[in-house]
């Protein structure tokens, strides 16, 4: 059985390396024109552009400001909290779905842990863990809205918003 797979095999490998050598690869790639290059697929190069645009400008209304250390560490420090509740949204709408309550059920955890912490005197890493049960809590009971009930997910988190925000107060 073995020599008959070993004679398969041999009669099969010239053909293959002729299959092989036969596609060409070409040894040179055109230059492109500028217009054709932007008819093409520019990936994030638009993106990057903008934003030296927008760093340039600021940087020249600002009087030399805007981009030093300090303000530019300023300003990662205050976007921290956008970047987080943006990547959450990002992954909702990957899902075909919306959230609107995010931003209310992230304040939501940032009070109970300050009260907990400020008001109640608990541990650092206490008031931190129960902030975060305390958000995904709030989470599994929109989940449970829109899974269960078949509740329209801008319905449920719309309302949520609202009820957290004046949970809040």
């Amino acid at each position: 059985m073995s020599e008959m797979i070993n004679e398969k095999a041999t009669a099969t490998a010239p053909a293959t390396a002729a299959a092989a050598s036969s596609v060409e690869v070409p040894s040179y790639m055109p230059r492109q024109t500028f217009g054709q290059l932007l008819r093409g697929d520019l990936g994030f190069l638009p993106v990057l552009l903008t934003l030296v645009v927008i760093a340039i400008i600021f940087q020249i209304a600002s009087g030399g400001f805007f981009l030093i250390p300090r303000n530019l560490s300023n300003l990662v420090g205050q976007i921290a909290t956008i970047a987080m509740d943006s990547l959450a949204v990002t992954l909702v709408l990957l899902l075909g779905e919306i959230d609107l309550s995010v931003v209310s059920v992230g304040t939501l955890g940032a009070v109970v842990m300050g009260v907990l912490s400020a008001r109640l005197g608990y541990p650092a890493w206490a008031a931190i863990s129960i902030a975060i049960v305390a958000g995904a809590l709030v989470g599994c009971i929109n989940g449970l809205f829109i899974a269960l009930l078949r509740i329209p997910s801008f319905i449920v988190t719309l309302a949520a918003a609202i009820g957290y925000e004046g949970l809040l107060l």
